[in-house]
């Protein structure tokens, strides 16, 4: 009996260790059903079933489970505890909430319960190891492409369901949305097979409801559009594939299999999801010929949906091949003495033009150009004139005379300056449709006739309309026009959007020669040396950034503060200009400002002002200026000045300045208006250290810092306090006089509204002054505008004082300025404005997309709060941009939307300093009309079908500019080969092991982040 136990433990464990060292493989265990979005009550009612692929049970202790989190990165969701074992070809179901909880609506029972199973509605990923996952394990399966999930519905609550045979599980095309429902409670609304096989597809595909067809854009091309449909009509799914066939007679369901019907080989492309647009390129078709088109769609049963050609939302559509020319109307002249119009060859190949004409639909009698052959080489022009008097260029060889333009000659009715269209046909092509334009002012609705006209346009896909029926609002604006003037096109090879964004008006008409830029050229003033200036040779040069060559001189001029301004004159060429001027003696600080005007040929003006700083220049030491005159007294020399006076604040202050080399004591100076009550600033010693100020308070209250070293309280100056009466508002004076020194003048400054004469008091008070060397009166008479003069433009708590307390001094009101931004104890501000440098990253002209924008900031002063700025792309309002950074230096970021049209973006911003100087400017740039990249919309695969044996490889054309991926699958979703290439890419023929494929068909997808064109590949051996 023991034996036989023995024997039966010694089986079990063998059979134990067969089942754990079973070796498992990628796709042994899929991932076959999700529930994520929960039930309809609870959101949190999510489950994952997992199944058994092989025909032996699989143990899956320790296996993990991960999530794709909001953060964009792979984390663990949970790990499969002891014991838990998959039967063979069995099912596993992993639930957030037993069936006996209230909030599932499961009536079978989960294999394990996990509160960690929460899972996405936008980001959804879920991958299985055969182990720890971050410690080498198996990647047995991967459900979902870390995107909205691949199917399912969150509205009805439908699981999503691994389609069989389970194929790559990041394909959508591996994945349904659940049709039936199995072990669910009795009242539960949900569907989905938990623990059960997965639905099984009874309903056939929806019909194409809106195929449509049109003339594509090379010679025996039609572009196919459609809506994809639903796999299962109104229960979502995405269909299998597309059975697209082709004829030169109308279709019906009996005739889908008749011999004269053609199937596209490929069976078109991999379907995309139900309602997205489907595009597709048929070339190869004989030019000029009308074809017929039908698709039907097919779901992975092989179940096939009618083509319902009665009903109104058709998908059978026809379209005529077109026979491509590469000839484009680039420049039209209707308001000029003889009207012309200039075609533009855009094309790799030379053109034969002869079978053209131009009409503008008048039903007059149009023909041909010309008789014999005109050639027009790629990259050349043709001008074709209302003028029979002309003599035509028509040779096989084209423009006889050599100027690089062919010039033709036509018999015609002139066009209309106000409301026309001009188009250019082919009498060779069955009248075919080749390019137009439409121009009106503007004044009102069209006439039957023009309306007409412009349906014809819009129905040969040349002219687009904005609304339900043609107005004068969708053609070109001419009401602005005038005699010699023409509407082109910027760039004759720029995307034809068939509308009235694609012209332009120009003031400078160029036929036969590239049409010029619109924007205004850029100039820059760079100055040689460089501000701030001082007396002596100053060279100015302007460097002009402009996409036209400049079509006469700039003109440049510059002045000081009110002086008239002064002509500069200059020498150069084109882009590059140079002056040169004489900056004058002069003692005061102040602005040099500089006007200039810049026109390009194409009478695009830039007019700008630059403002730069002229500081005082030191006159010679044999020549004392200012305080350094003679005193009265020479054997005392006070280097001391009054540098800032405020008499509009709620208690007035005179802020005095040592500007001299050896420390003063000032406790003998008195401050007066010469109203003879004044006593002497200080009772005890007061020394003011060179370069240190000292302010003088009309407020008896406050605490004198007295002493041989003054400034106790270490803010860097001197505070004393006096009591007087106050400081007059209007007109007034004030004099640093000295006690010690009999009364000695040391400084003044005096202030008045301009208007009027003094008073006989105030007049002799400014004539004391004057006598004293401390004031210059202008005239014999003493009047108020020989003060400074702007008091009626200060306000309450403002001051006025010296731009720069070292300058010479004038004794005159030229010396002072007005201050915003008073400034005891410190040195003045400048009241330079700040001049703002702004820098784009990319530069314009601008595309769409994301903009890093820097603002510059060149001033003297700090900058006190964050710059404004806002910007705004020719619609709508302006849009504010956030900046960070400080003081001189900020930035932002902005967003140029996608736009069909070329406009101009404009910026404004505002920048104010501490001295409440501010400078405010709008600037405009260009932003070209954004061009969507032929990324994958013209690729195709040659040849196709592809014998691999043939010695050539399959190539990928067009596959755009930028580098790109191209993916090859087999039907069932496994990934076979990956390429990359930009332009062009090729394919061997082999996996990603180098092993060459079998003969069949693959799929291929192109696409960086996600598939923008799929397709069909047939290989044969």
């Amino acid at each position: 009996m023991f034996k036989i136990i023995g024997l039966v433990l010694l089986l079990l464990t063998a059979n134990c260790q067969l089942r754990s060292a079973f070796a498992v493989s990628p796709g042994d265990v899929v991932i076959n059903e999700i529930m994520w979005m929960g039930n309809t009550a609870y959101s949190n009612d999510e489950w994952i079933e997992l199944r058994n692929m092989t025909k032996t049970d699989i143990n899956i202790d320790g296996w993990d489970i991960t999530k794709w989190n909001s953060a964009d990165k792979e984390e663990l969701m949970l790990t499969v505890p002891a014991g838990k074992i998959i039967p063979a070809e069995g099912y596993f179901l992993i639930a957030h909430y037993s069936s006996s909880n209230s909030s599932s609506t499961l009536n079978i029972e989960p294999d394990f319960v996990k509160p960690s199973i929460t899972l996405s509605n936008s980001n959804l990923q879920i991958k299985l190891y055969g182990g720890k996952w971050d410690n080498g394990a198996i990647l047995v399966d991967i459900a979902g492409d870390s995107g909205v999930p691949l199917a399912g519905d969150n509205s009805k609550k439908y699981s999503m369901e691994r389609i069989d045979p389970p194929g790559d599980g990041t394909n959508f095309a591996s994945w349904q949305t659940a049709m039936t429902a199995i072990n669910w409670d009795a009242t539960a609304t949900e569907k989905g097979t938990p623990k059960a096989a997965n639905s099984k597809d009874i309903i056939p595909p929806g019909s194409v409801p809106d195929l449509s067809a049109s003339t594509g854009l090379n010679t025996g091309e039609i572009d196919l559009t459609w809506t994809a449909p639903a796999e299962d009509n109104s229960e979502g799914g995405t269909v299998a594939s597309y059975d697209l066939r082709y004829a030169t007679m109308a279709f019906s369901e009996i005739a889908w299999n008749q011999p004269w019907v053609y199937q596209f080989s490929l069976n078109g492309i991999i379907p995309k999801k139900p309602g997205e647009k489907e595009t597709l390129t048929i070339s190869g078709l004989d030019a000029g010929a009308t074809y017929y088109f039908a698709i039907k769609s097919q779901d992975e049963v092989s179940q096939v949906s009618p083509i319902d050609v009665q009903s109104a939302q058709s998908n059978q559509a026809c379209a005529r091949a077109q026979v491509k020319f590469t000839a484009r109307i680039t420049e039209v002249s209707f308001a000029s003495a003889v009207d012309w119009v200039e075609l533009y060859n855009y094309g790799d190949t030379a053109l034969d033009i002869s079978h053209f004409m131009l009409t503008d639909l008048d039903g007059t009698t149009d023909t041909a150009f010309a008789e014999l052959p005109v050639t027009l080489p790629p990259g050349k022009y043709a001008v074709v004139y209302w003028d029979e008097a002309g003599i035509d260029e028509t040779n096989v060889a084209g423009d006889l005379n050599g100027n690089g333009v062919i010039d033709l000659y036509v018999s015609d009715t002139s066009l209309s300056a106000t409301d026309d269209q001009i188009v250019l046909m082919s009498a060779a092509s069955g009248g075919q449709f080749v390019d137009t334009i439409c121009w009106a002012n503007q004044s009102g609705g069209f006439s039957p006739g023009e309306e007409n006209d412009l349906l014809l346009l819009s129905g040969q896909g040349m002219w687009k309309l904005g609304g339900a029926g043609p107005s004068e609002a969708d053609c070109v604006n001419s009401k602005d026009i005038t005699v010699d003037q023409s509407f082109g096109r910027l760039t004759a090879t720029a995307v034809d959007n068939n509308d009235s964004s694609d012209w332009k008006l120009f003031k400078l008409p160029t036929p036969g020669k590239d049409n010029p830029e619109l924007v205004p050229p850029k100039v820059t003033l760079l100055f040689d040396p460089p501000p701030p200036f001082t007396t002596g040779r100053i060279k100015v040069s302007l460097n002009i950034e402009a996409g036209n060559l400049i079509g006469k001189e700039p003109q440049i001029s510059y002045f000081w503060g009110l002086e008239p301004a002064q002509p500069l004159s200059l020498i150069g060429a084109d882009k590059a200009w140079v002056g040169e001027l004489t900056i004058p003696a002069h003692s005061e600080e102040r602005n040099i400002i500089f006007q200039y005007t810049v026109e390009d040929i194409a009478q695009n003006i830039t007019v700008g002002e630059v403002t730069a700083l002229g500081l005082a220049q030191e006159l010679p030491s044999e020549q004392p200026a200012g305080d350094d005159k003679d005193p009265g007294n020479p054997a005392v020399e006070y280097k001391i000045r009054i540098t800032e006076v405020a008499f509009a604040a709620s208690i007035d202050w005179v802020e005095l300045y040592n500007y001299g080399e050896t420390a003063v004591d000032i406790a003998d100076f008195m401050l007066t208006d010469l109203d003879g009550i004044d006593t002497k600033i200080a009772d005890q010693k007061t020394t003011l250290a060179p370069g240190k100020y000292a302010i003088v308070y009309w407020d008896d209250a406050g605490i004198d810092e007295t002493d041989a070293a003054g400034d106790f309280n270490n803010n860097g100056f001197i505070d004393l306090y006096v009591s007087d009466t106050s400081l007059s508002a209007t007109d007034d004076q004030i004099v640093l006089m000295s006690a010690a020194s009999g009364g000695q003048f040391v400084d003044a400054a005096c202030w008045s509204t301009g208007l009027g004469e003094f008073s006989s008091g105030e007049d002799k008070d400014i004539r004391l002054l004057a006598d004293n060397k401390q004031w210059i009166i202008a005239g014999g008479t003493v009047t108020k505008s020989d003060c400074w003069s702007d008091t009626n433009k200060i306000t309450s708590e403002q001051a006025i004082g010296r731009l720069n307390p070292t300058a010479p001094d004038t004794d005159s009101k030229n010396d002072w300025h007005l201050f915003k931004l008073p400034t005891p104890g410190q040195d003045n501000p400048s009241l330079l404005p700040p001049i703002i440098t702004l820098l784009f990253d990319p530069e314009p002209p601008f595309k769409a997309g994301q903009i890093k924008i820097s603002l510059h900031i060149g001033t003297l002063n700090s900058i006190t709060a964050a710059p404004e700025i806002s910007f705004n792309e020719g619609v709508g309002d302006f849009q504010n941009i956030t900046l960070s950074g400080a003081d001189k230096t900020w930035q932002g970021v902005f967003e140029i939307s996608q736009n069909e049209a070329e406009r101009n973006v404009s910026f404004k911003y505002k920048v104010s300093d501490q001295a409440k100087n501010s400078t405010e400017q709008e600037i405009m740039y260009l932003g070209l009309a954004y061009v969507p990249p032929e990324y994958g919309e013209r690729m195709y695969c040659f040849p196709n079908p592809w014998a691999m044996n043939s010695g050539q490889n399959l190539k990928f054309s067009n596959l755009g500019v930028d580098e790109s991926t191209i993916k090859i699958f087999t039907l069932h979703g496994e990934l076979v080969k990956m390429l990359t290439g930009q332009g062009d890419a090729y394919w061997d023929g082999t996996n990603e092991n180098g092993e060459k494929v079998a003969a069949g068909i693959y799929v291929y997808c192109l696409g960086n982040a996600q598939c923008v064109k799929k397709g069909k590949i047939a290989i044969l051996k």
